[in-house]
């Protein structure tokens, strides 16, 4: 039987990714800087902000609701480390040719190795997710509903709620810190509680209309921009520096919590199919929009500190300027990822990364019976037992 490709969820990833550029045109680009405590500026854009900052929770808690149902296969994170890699290694080659004193050596060495190298720090911690993914299924798969409820129940106290408010008490100390949600172990954990969401959450929460669930992203996004408020009028009386932005992290309760209500509402979205084709267009250059607006050279010399002039915008042009800006960098970086997809398709990537897949196990396998046959004799009998 096959399953019934779920375009809701794909409609999310393009929602993500949107709302991830738009969030960078605000942090980055600078289209919060400068403004007023008191204006209707810092309101609307600190409002944006909360309401977009669980962008990135929600393409890892997508993960964990398709993965959990999801045959895994090596191929597809070679797949992917080709997308990376061409990305990674082809802008930085164009911009050492545009203006070679800005590129040194170091970036292009750095630029072939995107994993170790930290080129993206998603990437980065996706491979580490990738890798432990069948033990995570299997262990998921194993559990009753009451116990994987209470597993991410105590993932959610000690890694979201916990991890929020010990700096708090402990002066900036964070004994449970996942560096901001800037993690491995972070996206693992938004893996888990996506899967939870797809195994049982239809059954759960089957009173729960898409009303209710934007009710739920509506009031964590106002507790989000109310703690910034609350933090940075504090910070003013004591004469404290800092921002006030405890609570727009990935791992703050309230972005986790928008960004499981968004999960709900598009996971149980209804589409019209020509919506429908339109997404399944787009769907899979989502990443892409990423991996070309954060490349380090793009990141650094193009989006920082150029949307600054955005304050300067009368209050009732300026929350659709940087959601416009935000739209045009992910309009622009998927019309510059449409050649790039077709040449994929045209030199059968998909197929050179499951034929690599086949030879990296083969040798793997080779390894085994050549300097642990013991140890490949155990597997070819447990598999006959089978």
């Amino acid at each position: 039987m096959i399953k019934e490709r779920n375009y809701g969820i794909d409609f999310l990833r393009i929602v993500s990714m949107m709302m991830i550029s738009t969030i960078h045109v605000m942090n980055i680009g600078g289209a919060l800087n400068g403004i007023s405590d008191n204006s209707a500026h810092f309101c609307i854009g600190w409002i944006l902000n909360a309401a977009f900052c669980c962008c990135v929770n929600c393409y890892a808690l997508i993960s964990g609701y398709v993965g959990i149902d999801s045959k895994h296969k090596n191929s597809s994170i070679i797949n992917l480390w080709f997308l990376v890699a061409f990305y990674s290694v082809g802008i930085t080659l164009i911009y050492k040719l545009i203006n070679p004193q800005v590129v040194g050596l170091r970036p292009i060495a750095s630029s072939f190795i995107p994993v170790t190298s930290h080129f993206y720090w998603y990437f980065t911690g996706y491979v580490a997710l990738f890798v432990l993914i069948p033990i995570i299924n299997k262990g998921i798969n194993s559990l009753k509903e009451k116990e994987l409820r209470r597993v991410c129940v105590l993932l959610t106290v000690v890694f979201s709620v916990l991890s929020t408010v010990t700096p708090l008490i402990a002066k900036g100390k964070n004994a449970f810190s996942l560096d901001e949600g800037y993690s491995p172990w972070w996206l693992m954990i938004l893996y888990i509680i996506g899967a939870y969401l797809k195994k049982y959450g239809s059954k759960i929460f089957v009173h729960h209309s898409k009303t209710k669930w934007f009710m739920v992203f509506l009031a964590s996004t106002l507790l989000t921009f109310g703690s910034k408020v609350v933090l940075s009028g504090l910070n003013r009386m004591i004469g404290r520096t800092g921002e006030g932005t405890l609570l727009y992290q990935y791992t703050s309760p309230t972005v986790l919590l928008a960004g499981i209500a968004l999960l709900m509402i598009f996971a149980d979205m209804k589409l019209k199919s020509p919506i429908k084709k339109v997404i399944a267009f787009l769907a899979p250059m989502t990443f892409s929009v990423y991996l070309i607006h954060v490349h380090p050279c793009i990141y650094s010399f193009e989006i920082r500190n150029a949307f600054t002039k955005l304050t300067e915008l009368p209050v009732f042009v300026y929350p659709f300027a940087i959601i416009g800006c935000g739209a045009a960098i992910y309009i622009c970086c998927t019309l510059i990822d449409i050649p790039r997809f077709y040449l994929f398709k045209l030199l059968h990537i998909r197929q050179f990364s499951e034929f690599l897949d086949r030879k990296i196990t083969a040798f793997a396998d080779w390894i085994l019976k050549k300097f642990f046959p013991s140890l490949h004799e155990y597997e070819e009998e447990k598999s006959e037992n089978k």
